[in-house]
C-alpha cells in the first residue's frame, strides 16, 4: 500500500511538472520582464533567465521572442544557438538572420554550421505539422481577392465587396480562432511546397496578375503572419467588430497583444470609425502628435494589454541604431 501511495505522489508530481502553461497573459509578462531586465536594469543574466523560463513553460512561442533572445545572448557572449533552435521550432529560417546587422559577422558561421542546419531540418518538419493548412488557404484566398478587388474596382464597389468578405472572415475567426502565428505559422512563401501539399503557395496564387506582382509580397521577413492583418487594416473598424474576442484570443496565444494594439490604433486612420480617447502608439501610419502629453496614460493602457512602455520601445530603437539589433518585427513592425 505504501508503495502505491509513493507511486501516486511521484506520478502527480511529474504530471504537474510536465504540464505546460496555456495562459498567454503570463507569457507576455515574462517576455516584458526579460526586455525590462536587459534594456532598463542592464541585467543580462536575469533577462535570459526570463526568456528561458518563458520558453520552458509554453509550447507555442512567438518566434520573434526567440530571435530577440538570441540577439541578447550573442551580444552578451552567451550561448545564442539554443535560441535559434527554439526559433526553428516556430518557423525561423537561417535566412531571417541576414536581416539582423548584429549578426553580420556571424552569419557565415551560422550558415555553415552543420549542427544548426541539421537541427533546422528536423525542427522544420515538426513545425510544418503544427500549421492548419486548410485555414491558411482560406485566409490566403480572402487576402489575394482583397488585393484584386482593391486594384480593379472603384472605391465604393471595393468597399462593398470588402464589407461582404469581412463579414465572412469575422464568422470564421469566431468559429476557428484568430488566424495568427499559432494556428497558421508565420508568413512563408514555401509553406505548402515544404509540407508536400497540393495547395498553392503565395506567389503561385498571384502569378497570373501582373499588377499584383509589382507590389504584393508574402512577407517572409516579418516573423509573423501577414495576410490576416492586411485584411483587418483594410477594414478600418475591424477592432470594434471583434471587440469582444481580443482578450480571450490573446490569452489563448492566438494573437499577440501588440497586433491588437496595431488594429486598435488603426481606428484613428478612418473618419468612419468611432475613435478611442487614448491610443497605444503602435501604428506606423497614425499621427500621434496630439497625444504627446499623455504618455503616462498611454503606458497605463499598454500595461493593461501586456505591452511594455513607450520608453522601452525607445530603448529598443536605440539598440537597433547603435548596435545593429532588430527588435521590432511583425506587420508594420508592430511587435
Amino acid at each position: 500500500m505504501q508503495k502505491i501511495i509513493i507511486i501516486i505522489i511521484i506520478s502527480n508530481f511529474l504530471f504537474s511538472y510536465s504540464q505546460k502553461n496555456n495562459n498567454y497573459f503570463e507569457y507576455h509578462k515574462l517576455i516584458n520582464k526579460a526586455e525590462y531586465c536587459f534594456l532598463v536594469s542592464k541585467n543580462k543574466d536575469s533577462s535570459l533567465f526570463y526568456y528561458d523560463k518563458c520558453f520552458n513553460e509554453f509550447d507555442f512561442i512567438f518566434v520573434k521572442d526567440a530571435v530577440n533572445a538570441a540577439q541578447i545572448a550573442y551580444f552578451t557572449k552567451k550561448d545564442y544557438k539554443k535560441y535559434l533552435i527554439k526559433g526553428f521550432e516556430h518557423g525561423l529560417k537561417i535566412e531571417h538572420l541576414k536581416l539582423i546587422k548584429l549578426f553580420d559577422k556571424e552569419i557565415k558561421k551560422i550558415s555553415d554550421d552543420s549542427f544548426l542546419n541539421e537541427e533546422y531540418l528536423n525542427k522544420r518538419k515538426i513545425y510544418l505539422k503544427t500549421i492548419d493548412l486548410d485555414y491558411l488557404n482560406i485566409i490566403y484566398e480572402y487576402g489575394v481577392q482583397d488585393q484584386i478587388d482593391k486594384s480593379l474596382y472603384e472605391r465604393k464597389e471595393y468597399e462593398r465587396k470588402r464589407k461582404i468578405a469581412f463579414s465572412k472572415i469575422e464568422k470564421t475567426i469566431r468559429k476557428r480562432g484568430f488566424p495568427g502565428d499559432k494556428l497558421l505559422g508565420i508568413a512563408d512563401s514555401t509553406v505548402y511546397k515544404d509540407s508536400k501539399s497540393k495547395l498553392k503557395d503565395f506567389y503561385k496564387r498571384i502569378e497570373d496578375y501582373d499588377f499584383l506582382k509589382k507590389y504584393f509580397v508574402c512577407g517572409d521577413e516579418l516573423l509573423s503572419q501577414k495576410m490576416i492583418y492586411l485584411l483587418l487594416i483594410h477594414n478600418f473598424c475591424s477592432y470594434n467588430n471583434l471587440d469582444n474576442i481580443w482578450l480571450s484570443e490573446i490569452k489563448n496565444g492566438n494573437i499577440h497583444p501588440r497586433d491588437v494594439a496595431l488594429i486598435y490604433d488603426n481606428l484613428y486612420r478612418s473618419y468612419s470609425c468611432e475613435k478611442p480617447t487614448i491610443p497605444f502608439k503602435n501604428n506606423l501610419y497614425v499621427n500621434y502628435d496630439k497625444y504627446s502629453t499623455i504618455s503616462d496614460k498611454i503606458n497605463k493602457k499598454r500595461k493593461e494589454l501586456f505591452m511594455n512602455s513607450l520608453e522601452i520601445d525607445d530603448l529598443k530603437k536605440t539598440f537597433e541604431k547603435e548596435y545593429g539589433f532588430k527588435f521590432f518585427w511583425g506587420f508594420w513592425g508592430c511587435r
